[in-house]
């Protein structure tokens, strides 16, 4: 390593650790979303590793996801790693004070269930006890962010018939219909 350059992660960093601070960091670049940091997990194992590949490797990685602006996302990539992962480091201390955990697919408390499905999620942001998550009685309540007053009251009545039989409410902690359902829970 040239003394101009600081490593990206810490020498104590764990694999996950800086899994995850790889996906908030690439999450951040403009037009970079689901498809492309699945498509990047694919094609190279771990998200990490995109900082190190070559641009021209990144380049046909990416042409799978068809961004419009590849060629910038890729020089971004490789020209904004450091403040790419600062940014990141910071928005994961945020979540840090707010008790907000992001689990990975390979992580023990990843819930078994959802691995099982086609198409799982790599990764989820969990608020909360993440060990609930191994319950059996979960149960998602999800719907608009832009929900009526008679969709909101039907998602309160029953997210609360669903609780009082025991059930774990879980939902992708959106407005609207999530956050009603959450008040509710």
């Amino acid at each position: 390593m040239e003394n101009d350059q600081l490593p990206l992660f810490a020498s104590n960093a764990t694999n996950e650790n800086s899994e995850i601070v790889s996906l908030m960091a690439l999450s951040k670049i403009q037009g970079v979303g689901i498809k492309s940091l699945r498509t990047l997990l694919e094609k190279f194992g771990r998200l990490s590793s995109v900082w190190e590949t070559p641009e021209d490797k990144l380049l046909l990685a990416l042409r799978k996801s068809s961004l419009p602006r590849l060629s910038s996302i890729v020089h971004e990539i490789k020209t904004n790693k450091k403040e790419l992962i600062q940014a990141a480091k910071t928005q994961l201390d945020i979540f840090d004070k707010r008790n907000i955990r992001i689990i990975l697919h390979s992580d023990p408390r990843f819930p078994k269930r959802l691995n099982e499905i086609p198409n799982a999620p790599y990764w989820l942001f969990v608020e909360g006890n993440v060990s609930l998550l191994s319950q059996p009685n979960l149960i998602a309540v999800v719907g608009t962010r832009n929900p009526s007053a008679l969709g909101i009251r039907y998602a309160r009545k029953v997210t609360a018939l669903l609780a009082k039989d025991g059930f774990y409410i879980v939902s992708g902690l959106a407005e609207g219909i999530d956050a009603a359902v959450h008040k509710t829970a």
